[in-house]
């Protein structure tokens, strides 16, 4: 006999590899609003975004009038499971939802709009959860701080005082999902209480390991170098905003700042792929910084000049390793590099927390960003703390690489089985609505009635009740059928 979580873990994976979602599902974007910091929250306002946003003229549930210095709002997509006229809604919310899992995105130019991401929400809302992914200006500036820490606990809490105040799942993948586990922990139980679960794709155990490595390392993605240099080259690179003389016809001055934004631009090129398409937009700017600084000296013929302080250096990372040595050494010791990387350790974060929640690792065997060794590292650490009270489960997969899933066959089911068996037990923690942030929550508010069990109603075709169970035969056949559909 099969449990509903092992269906629902299988039909996630063929779902989500086949990019086919059998049910209606609905996305939309919402704005949260509440108080600024994590620890003010109260009230959550969740507002459509075509509306017009009155944040700014926000009262307080208490009647006072707030500065609109004190509230913050995050952008969000919100995708859920639902036939019209079928779901019963709460305050706006679908109500017969399984569970409500976040997913937070990476360093990605796109945010929130990464389809990657997306189309993980999508899958979980087909098959009966709620997905909500916040947009966190920090990653989606492609930037790595103390301030992301702060966002991503900001929504963890925000969404589940939006959501009837349950605990939530958590999904990231990459540098993100080493972050979500600082923010996880960092905090104490006002943020810990309120996750169910978290799973990490591709997680990092030390980020000054994965940092140094992605700016030295030869490697055929230039992604993560790019990202770790935008990120903390002007700690390696002294900062001028003029050219040497004997340089003074090849820049247009400020070629520290003209660098940033090449950085910047090649990470943008990467992510939206048109490296090496024709809407390639660096080959342009490199050239646009030529034509400035052919206006500036008065010189007709561009081809004559040589290039700027930034396209030589941007190609000079690319090219020469001892030089990227040299200049991460220098970055490395940094003490404000330093203060990055002390605050985002997770290992250092859970210090002195208890680990009371399900973690799941996943890492792809040949992910050329974020090694596989880190997961591993990262699993024997977390076993190793005395306060680990739930053991967390490992899985290194070829079914994956870095963020991209490959072309599942039917020769991988085996590799398929040992993944579902570690997002079977995600999703059994995930759903789990009536944690201890739910049993706060009624003790500070005892006046609230408690909110109806997530599936009060009579169960969809695609919610299963989760103390049902299923023949092996059974769930063959439901999966033969999803994999002809979709294939």
């Amino acid at each position: 006999m099969w449990g509903a979580e092992t269906v629902r873990a299988y039909e996630f994976l063929l779902r989500l590899n086949f990019s086919w979602v059998a049910e209606p599902v609905r996305g939309r974007r919402v704005r949260l609003v509440g108080a600024k910091h994590w620890s003010d929250l109260d009230r959550v306002r969740v507002e459509d975004e075509r509306e017009p946003d009155d944040s700014k003229s926000a009262v307080a549930t208490n009647g006072v009038a707030e500065s609109p210095d004190a509230r913050k709002t995050m952008r969000a997509w919100v995708w859920e499971a639902r036939r019209p006229g079928q779901v019963e809604r709460v305050n706006g919310f679908s109500e017969d939802a399984l569970g409500v899992i976040v997913l937070v995105h990476g360093m990605a130019p796109s945010g929130m709009d990464d389809d990657r991401l997306l189309s993980v929400a999508r899958v979980l809302a087909s098959v009966g959860y709620t997905a909500v992914v916040p947009n966190y200006d920090g990653l989606q500036a492609c930037r790595i701080n103390i301030e992301a820490l702060d966002d991503i606990a900001w929504s963890i809490v925000a969404v589940s005082r939006a959501w009837h105040h349950r605990p939530v799942g958590l999904f990231s993948a990459c540098v993100a999902a080493g972050l979500t586990l600082c923010a996880a922990f960092r905090y104490g139980p006002m943020v810990r209480d309120r996750i169910a679960g978290v799973m990490c794709i591709g997680a990092y155990a030390n980020v000054a390991d994965v940092v140094q490595s992605n700016m030295v390392e030869e490697c055929t993605e230039n992604y993560g170098r790019n990202a770790m240099m935008y990120n903390f080259l002007e700690y390696g690179l002294p900062r001028c905003t003029h050219q040497p003389e004997d340089d003074a016809a090849r820049c247009d001055g400020g070629w520290s700042d003209a660098l940033a934004q090449a950085l910047r631009i090649a990470l943008e090129d990467s992510h939206y792929l048109r490296c090496g398409t024709a809407q390639e937009e660096l080959p342009q700017y490199f050239a646009q910084l030529r034509r400035r600084a052919a206006r500036r000296f008065d010189v007709v013929d561009t081809s004559r000049l040589p290039p700027s302080c930034a396209e030589r250096v941007y190609w000079r990372l690319q090219t020469d390793g001892r030089y990227r040595r040299a200049l991460a050494a220098t970055i490395m010791a940094h003490p404000e590099v330093q203060k990055v990387i002390q605050a985002c350790q997770p290992l250092d974060a859970m210090a002195d927390s208890p680990v009371d929640l399900f973690i799941a690792l996943v890492h792809g065997e040949r992910d050329d960003i974020v090694p596989s060794s880190e997961s591993r590292v990262l699993y024997r650490g977390i076993l190793g703390r005395p306060h680990c009270l739930v053991k967390p489960a490992l899985e290194i997969t070829t079914l994956l690489n870095h963020g991209d899933r490959t072309p599942l066959r039917m020769s991988d089911m085996s590799r398929v089985v040992r993944l579902a068996n570690v997002f079977r037990e995600y999703f059994t923690r995930a759903c789990n609505q009536g944690g201890q942030a739910e049993k706060a929550e009624r003790g500070a508010h005892p006046e609230a009635s408690p909110p109806p069990h997530p599936i009060s109603k009579p169960p969809r075709p695609w919610q299963l009740d989760t103390g049902s169970a299923m023949p092996a035969s059974q769930l063959w056949t439901r999966l033969s059928q999803c994999w002809r559909a979709a294939a």
